[in-house]
């Protein structure tokens, strides 16, 4: 177990905010699986001064994604465990989420069911979620990154959710895109995040209307990570269940005083 802390940290300046990402910046090109976003010195102030930094990601022939850029005073475990700690929380309202068959501590096969407002159809899919490995390695531990893919298998993965998941799953539309992460980076006290999504959830529903949604919820979905994260000495104690590192260790739970 590890010491019980909760003290927010300081945010750095925009241009320690900027080195921390130039120093890192070739290793992820190297190594990393989700695109580097480029940021104007404008996004970089905003981030500075503990906002959310978003735009619309822009890619060639295929569906555009949102991205959100933040800054949380926090350390990098206790981030971590707050983005990965999905059964206790969830980051996204109106979701529904099961652990399928293959999920083992670092890897994740994941059954989501999103409650869309009525008119429009509900949506649901299987992604894989894993860890990055060899990013976190050649960054001797600096960059931890989070990425989620469409399962293979495709529709065939649904025969692994369990009956009464959710009701008339059959209704659900299958979404023929769904991926996106997390950067996870090791700055001054705390940690750099970046968040992207690319989606398009199939239906009647407009391209457009979905990526605009996805940008509106980036801030709110940061906000609430640093909730997670400030909470998390205080939840991830005793029997909870074990989360890794990239590297596939262990991180130890918390002692309350």
């Amino acid at each position: 177990m590890v010491l019980f802390t909760s003290i927010a940290l300081a945010n750095p300046d925009s241009a320690a905010l900027q080195k921390c990402w130039a120093d890192q910046l070739p290793t992820l090109q190297d190594h990393g699986t989700l695109p580097q976003p480029e940021l104007s010195e404008d996004q970089w102030a905003l981030v500075a001064t503990g906002q959310v930094a978003r735009w619309r990601q822009q890619v060639d022939d295929e569906v555009d994604g949102a991205v959100g850029v933040g800054y949380l005073a926090y350390p990098m475990e206790q981030v971590w465990v707050g983005a990965l700690d999905d059964v206790h929380d969830h980051l996204v309202d109106g979701l529904t989420e099961v652990w399928l068959l293959g999920t083992v501590p670092g890897y994740k096969v994941l059954y989501q069911h999103y409650d869309v407002p009525a008119p429009f159809s509900d949506r649901h899919w299987v992604v894989v979620v894993q860890n990055n490995p060899p990013l976190h390695a050649a960054s001797e531990g600096v960059v931890w990154e989070r990425i989620w893919d469409l399962d293979e298998r495709a529709t065939g993965a649904l025969a692994d959710v369990p009956e009464d998941t959710v009701p008339e799953p059959e209704k659900a539309l299958w979404t023929p895109v769904n991926q996106g992460g997390w950067i996870l980076m090791s700055c001054g006290e705390g940690v750099l995040v970046v968040y992207q999504v690319r989606t398009d959830i199939g239906g009647n529903i407009p391209e457009e209307l979905v990526v605009r949604f996805a940008m509106a919820g980036l801030d709110s979905m940061i906000d609430h990570l640093g909730e997670l994260a400030e909470g998390v000495p205080e939840h991830y104690v005793g029997e909870h269940f074990d989360i890794v590192r990239p590297d596939g260790t262990s991180i130890p739970t918390y002692e309350s005083p």
